[in-house]
């Protein structure tokens, strides 16, 4: 006989309790927590948390978790982003309370139950959380925040009849927005939106720092969206649509047909307006374009000068070994350049050089001829014929007096624009 099989177990739904079933006695608090956190002068400050449970279960068989509370379709405003002074994205939801809706107002009066069962939890532990006057029967004026905002005239502290209450909420990383298929949606499409769904909302602890006062903390766990729509692209006339619509059923075809006739006549007005000429940026375009090829540095291009002026150096430096001083005498005769036909008269800076030591021609005339230039240019009657191809070349010494004491051996290169003198071996 095969054994019996155990049913499966049932699945729990999630901790949580709508605000139809709420049970004040369900609602309990434990022993209050005390924290610590930095302050900007390197101190620590003191808070205390009171955490809340909730029994989802019955008195014999109890089952307690956090206390999620569900809210009917309220409306809110959209997700918010704040940035905080800590650098850091505080994000929340502000909820609106219809009061002309019967559930948002049962939803109201089961908060202030709440709010009530709250105040007696931590009445046990005023002292501990630092509002020892604390009455739960008076608890806003004894340092107990209310759930629920009512706007409230600043002159007599009375709250201003005929406004909806509201309530802001906390997000955290675990808030989920989900349609109705149970798909995510991103927080940042809820941003200026209004929305319309239920929110499960978490009250997690009281918060109080010891200054007499305490607050309540809550969260939006997740929420069901049933409705979200751009802010401010909702009309408040739609009673009056309505009332329009239903005295003249054709209202709605009229109007319809008179604005298809009107756009018909303004599509190009339209097409223009979502497409403007493009006209402006053209000029801009060009201008850059002008503006580089006129100012191309092509005219400072030519070197020619600089490649004229380069040759001259190498004019002061002849391949003798004494270039310098050359640089220093001011080369007179080279400004009267003389050809060569001119050998057979004889030069006026050979005449002048008449005068000179003959110690400083020694290198120049050789043994058996005429002891200086003059007596040799006298005696000998040069040819051109018959000068062999033995014949050097002599840069006249007049030009560097002070240091020709010894002058080199016949240079072979001809220098042009330079006097030349020819000796006879």
């Amino acid at each position: 006989m095969a054994a019996p099989q155990a049913s499966p177990e049932k699945e729990l739904p999630a901790p949580m309790v709508d605000y139809t079933e709420f049970q004040g006695p369900m609602l309990t608090c434990i022993t209050p927590q005390s924290k610590s956190f930095d302050l900007p002068n390197g101190q620590k400050g003191q808070y205390h948390e009171t955490a809340f449970n909730y029994n989802y279960g019955t008195a014999q068989e109890p089952r307690v978790d956090g206390f999620y509370y569900q809210y009917p379709k309220v409306k809110s405003d959209g997700v918010r982003k704040q940035a905080s002074e800590k650098g850091y994205d505080q994000w929340s939801m502000k909820f609106t309370f219809d009061l002309t809706d019967l559930t948002n107002k049962a939803c109201v009066e089961a908060l202030a139950l709440v709010h009530h069962r709250m105040a007696n939890c931590i009445a046990h532990h005023r002292g501990i959380i630092g509002i020892p006057h604390f009455s739960p029967e008076n608890p806003e004026a004894t340092g107990f925040k209310g759930l629920v905002y009512w706007p409230f005239d600043k002159a007599t502290a009375e709250v201003i009849q005929g406004k909806n209450p509201t309530q802001f909420h906390k997000l955290n990383k675990g808030t989920l927005f989900t349609d109705l298929n149970g798909s995510p949606i991103p927080w940042e499409v809820l941003i200026d939106a209004d929305i319309e769904g239920y929110p499960l909302i978490h009250y997690s602890h009281v918060y109080s720092s010891g200054n007499g006062k305490a607050t309540s903390q809550s969260r939006v766990a997740s929420m069901v969206i049933m409705s979200v729509v751009p802010r401010n692209t909702q009309t408040r006339q739609t009673a009056t649509i309505d009332r329009i619509v239903s005295n003249d059923p054709n209202a709605v075809n009229k109007l319809e047909e008179q604005i298809a006739l009107l756009m018909s006549g303004r599509q190009d007005a339209l097409a223009a307006s979502a497409h403007p000429p493009q006209s402006a940026p053209q000029p801009q375009l060009t201008a850059p374009a002008q503006q580089l090829q006129l100012t191309a540095p092509q005219q400072p291009a030519p070197p020619q000068p600089a490649q004229q002026l380069a040759p001259q150096p190498q004019l002061t430096t002849p391949p003798q070994p004494v270039p310098q001083p050359q640089l220093t005498t001011p080369q007179q005769p080279a400004q009267q350049p003389v050809p060569p036909p001119q050998l057979t008269t004889p030069p006026q800076p050979a005449q002048q050089l008449a005068p000179q030591p003959a110690a400083t021609m020694q290198p120049i005339v050789q043994t058996g001829q005429a002891s200086n230039i003059e007596d040799f240019l006298n005696t000998q009657t040069p040819s051109v014929p018959a000068v062999p191809t033995q014949q050097t070349l002599q840069v006249p010494a007049q030009q560097v007096p002070p240091v020709t004491a010894s002058v080199p051996a016949p240079v072979p290169a001809p220098v042009q624009a330079v006097p030349q003198i020819t000796t006879l071996q």
